[in-house]
């Protein structure tokens, strides 16, 4: 039921209540959209597969993590030896090196024609109606298509927080025949006038969660 009504009283709608109280003393973890790579599939909280994820790309943050163990050797959720926040600045006790541009562990090469260490890069995505966005962590392989994107969206002088985006898999296969998905991203139209103050509000709050998203060990 989502009406309330009292003898002598006003009738009350669900939308009249404060949502805002949802969240007194709550600490957020948003929720993850997983790319499963070798299936070729999006994956959400709840177990379904979507083949496109549609929504308003919030905010991004890149990633870079480094293990001195292999994942096998480590185990899955391991938390990495040297990392950054920001793919620019070292953030671990002991970084490897001053910066990552730099690092050697970060140079094609390092590990075997890849790179030791693992670039990533976090997406906060905004998704139709939903009031909190979903995390959705792009692998190495699909950071040349984010690139792409952004010069395209710059060109057209548009902010990738103002449009509407479209997300899908494209499967690949690299030198050494294993199968992989790749990222594929359009802009579908702009974000309307009315919802860029809400976009706007969520910005800072989304970069915040996404400096605070744990980097560990995980398949792609």
């Amino acid at each position: 039921m989502n009406i309330v009504k009292k003898e002598g009283a006003e009738l009350v709608k669900a939308e009249d209540f404060d949502f805002a109280e949802n969240m007194e003393g709550v600490e957020p973890a948003l929720p993850e959209i997983k790319i499963l790579s070798t299936a070729g599939l999006f994956e959400t909280p709840e177990g379904e597969n979507p083949k496109e994820i549609l929504g308003v790309i919030v905010a991004s943050q890149r990633k870079n993590a480094w293990w001195e163990q292999d994942m096998e050797t480590a185990g899955a959720g391991t938390p990495p030896d040297c990392f950054s926040r920001n793919g620019i600045t070292p953030h671990a006790e002991n970084p490897v090196h001053t910066d990552c541009p730099t690092c050697p562990k970060n140079q094609f090469g390092s590990d075997g024609r890849g790179k030791a260490c693992k670039n990533t890069r976090m997406l906060s995505v905004l998704i139709g109606d939903d009031m909190l966005p979903h995390v959705l962590k792009l692998p190495a392989t699909s950071l040349k298509p984010w690139d792409k994107y952004m010069v395209e969206l710059m060109n057209k002088k548009r902010h990738f927080a103002t449009v509407q985006t479209s997300i899908t898999l494209v499967k690949k296969q690299n030198k050494d025949n294993i199968t992989y998905s790749e990222a594929a991203f359009k802009s579908i139209g702009m974000v309307p006038d009315s919802e860029l103050p809400k976009i706007a509000e969520l910005r800072s709050f989304c970069t915040e969660k996404l400096n605070k998203v744990e980097i560990v060990a995980d398949p792609f």
